[in-house]
């Protein structure tokens, strides 16, 4: 019982500074390639002698083997006995993978097709026990690393620790993974039914974040199976919204419909300079040129929907202040909050630009 393998128990993952320097010293790679891997006692710090093999069904890496030797084996027989191992649980993976979990795989399998653009919604609504215009809930899973590859490996995982769930509570879901993100799909006819959804995917979230750090977005409810791969398309585009906001944990996309919205206006003022051009670019050159916080003032005035007492204890500032500088950047902005269109084009600029 080393360090490693002590946090690894504790923490319920690999403790996060044994893997990076795993990962510094091309440790997959090395097992992809069929190597076995010998590490000797604390070569990764507060790690023991160990050894390691990869178990693979041609190019596809199924799983890993660790072994820590407690007797005076020569690293021969070591190697020999690991690749034995490996070559004996090569079998079983593959037929646990190709029966699926719960026997839900053709159900999965039909799912998976389904995200690709596939006609097979008929079979999907058949293993989900409903019509196919039931009404449905898309749920997406992404893990949080950076690494592509570990995202990929942990999404492979999120998909597997969700069915074992999912079978164990028989929540009627099929569940696909793409290249770095796990999807489930649940019937919900009604409000009652999506809040059950999403009450079942804080749940697995909240079970599964632990060991496999992610964010999860659930859809809005909609019709027919046959919008699904459009709607997946959508959850896409907001996990990417939530990675660069910065968002964790469980987001309900019924919640964030405006920041989506806002999202497509910024791509469209981006492809359209001009339209950000005016009053805020004009604070913005101010706030550069004379280290002011004019924007920033803005920002939350606007936030606080005008009140500027609230406005300036979320600043820290005296509320004259906080009225001086609101005042400053109109007639440096060359706007007024007492024109309807200025005060909406003013705020809709400190919205695309930060």
């Amino acid at each position: 019982m080393d360090e490693v393998r002590n946090e690894s128990i504790l923490g319920r993952r690999a403790p996060a500074a044994p893997l990076a320097e795993l990962g510094s010293i091309g440790l997959l790679d090395s097992l992809e390639r069929g190597d076995v891997i010998a590490f000797q006692d604390n070569e990764i710090a507060g790690m023991s002698r160990r050894y390691a093999v990869a178990v693979q069904a041609g190019t596809e890496l199924l799983a890993t083997i660790w072994l820590q030797p407690d007797g005076e084996a020569s690293h021969r027989e070591i190697e020999v006995r690991l690749r034995k191992a490996a070559d004996n649980a090569a079998l079983p993976l593959l037929r646990h993978a190709a029966a699926g979990l719960g026997g839900a795989s053709s159900g999965d399998a039909a799912f998976s097709a389904l995200l690709a653009g596939k006609q097979t919604e008929r079979i999907v609504a058949e293993r989900l026990g409903v019509e196919l215009d039931a009404g449905f809930v898309l749920c997406a899973m992404r893990p949080t690393t950076a690494d592509e590859r570990d995202r990929a490996a942990t999404a492979r995982r999120l998909r597997a620790l969700a069915r074992s769930y999912c079978d164990a509570f028989r929540v009627r879901a099929q569940l696909a993974v793409g290249p770095d993100t796990t999807y489930l799909v649940f019937p919900a006819a009604d409000q009652k039914q999506r809040q059950s959804a999403v009450r079942i995917v804080s749940d697995i979230h909240g079970r599964l974040q632990s060991t496999a750090p992610h964010r999860a977005l659930v859809s809005s409810t909609y019709h027919s199976l046959t919008e699904t791969r459009a709607v997946s398309l959508n959850i896409n585009e907001l996990l990417e919204l939530a990675e660069r906001r910065g968002w964790t944990g469980l987001t309900d996309s019924e919640h964030l419909q405006a920041s989506w919205r806002l999202e497509q206006f910024r791509e469209v003022a981006l492809a359209h300079p001009a339209l950000l051009s005016g009053p805020i670019s004009r604070l913005s050159a101010q706030d550069r040129a004379h280290q002011t916080h004019l924007v920033d003032t803005l920002r939350t005035y606007f936030d606080c929907v005008g009140d500027m007492k609230i406005a300036s204890q979320k600043l820290g500032l005296h509320v004259n202040t906080v009225r001086y500088r609101i005042n400053k950047a109109q007639e440096i902005g060359r706007f007024s909050l007492d024109d309807p269109d200025d005060r909406l084009l003013a705020e809709l600029q400190v919205r695309l630009v930060t």
